[in-house]
């Protein structure tokens, strides 16, 4: 069981979850353009990252229409955990990112648990 977070214009968003659940974060992304979202930094203890991220063309085909770029997150121990993406050109080292996007998760424990 899992729950799906769809980022929009915002910068920021909060989720809460279970241990156990994976968290699918689906954010804006246009590849064509050269830049991608990279995990800036992670919290471990709590989340586990589930392989490279995925990509989901838009629906609608259109000359730069942006799909989504799909991260998932195993949720590992009860607490509050922290995920920070970058949205850069990842040959522009030693520049700032375009955008930035923080997902806060408050991880609950099992039932039972």
């Amino acid at each position: 069981m899992g729950t799906v977070v769809t980022a929009g214009d915002e910068k920021q968003q909060t989720v809460e979850a279970t241990v156990g659940e994976t968290v699918v974060l689906r954010i804006p992304s246009t590849p064509g353009t050269g830049f991608a979202w990279q995990v800036a930094s992670l919290d471990s203890e709590h989340l586990t990252l589930l392989g490279k991220p995925t990509y989901e063309p838009p629906l609608t085909p259109a000359l730069g229409a942006a799909g989504y770029q799909v991260f998932k997150f195993l949720l590992q121990k009860p607490g509050s955990a922290h995920v920070t993406l970058h949205y850069r050109r990842a040959w522009e080292t030693g520049r700032e990112p375009a955008r930035t996007f923080d997902l806060d998760i408050t991880v609950r424990p099992q039932k039972g648990g």
